[in-house]
């Protein structure tokens, strides 16, 4: 699905460099070979979240002309985070979390405020923490965020840490 993503991403542009390339191999010009009147155009029609459109291609200079149409649509979604944290904690034992979200991948995944020692893999949204002693004075905060190439989205919480 994240190869699916990128592709419709940069489809249309090299795809249009590919037909300019063919054009430009096969004639298509005057007699002394120049392609002055070969073209590629390419003409959106979509909707915000959406890829598609359609490539006209023209070859001409009496030999040839060709029309060629394609389209993809797809969605386009920021990630919303799904999962719900853990909020309490024992000093010593570990806290694990994973953070989940869902939206158009790649979605990757960033600790802006975590207490000493935490950590987040940042593909998996994995938490890892052994809390401490010094963590059972007051709730810890912690901000997790989710973000892939249309936004981010933020979760917040508190942990309550035991002896």
């Amino acid at each position: 699905m994240m190869k699916t993503t990128t592709c419709q991403r940069y489809l249309f542009p090299l795809l249009v460099l590919c037909l300019l390339g063919a054009l430009g191999a096969c004639g298509g010009g005057d007699e002394d070979g120049e392609h002055s009147s070969n073209t590629a155009i390419f003409v959106p029609e979509t909707e915000e979240g959406q890829s598609g459109g359609s490539i006209s291609v023209t070859a001409s200079a009496g030999e040839s002309a060709q029309m060629t149409g394609i389209g993809t649509t797809g969605t386009s979604q920021p990630p919303t985070i799904v999962s719900e944290p853990e909020t309490t904690a024992v000093v010593n034992q570990p806290y694990l979390y994973t953070v989940r979200a869902e939206g158009t991948p790649p979605i990757t995944y960033e600790l802006q405020t975590a207490p000493e020692g935490m950590t987040i893999d940042g593909e998996s949204g994995d938490i890892r923490w052994v809390p401490k002693v010094r963590d059972t004075f007051q709730p810890v905060a912690v901000e997790a965020v989710a973000r892939n190439d249309y936004g981010t989205d933020t979760q917040i919480w508190t942990i309550t840490v035991t002896r």
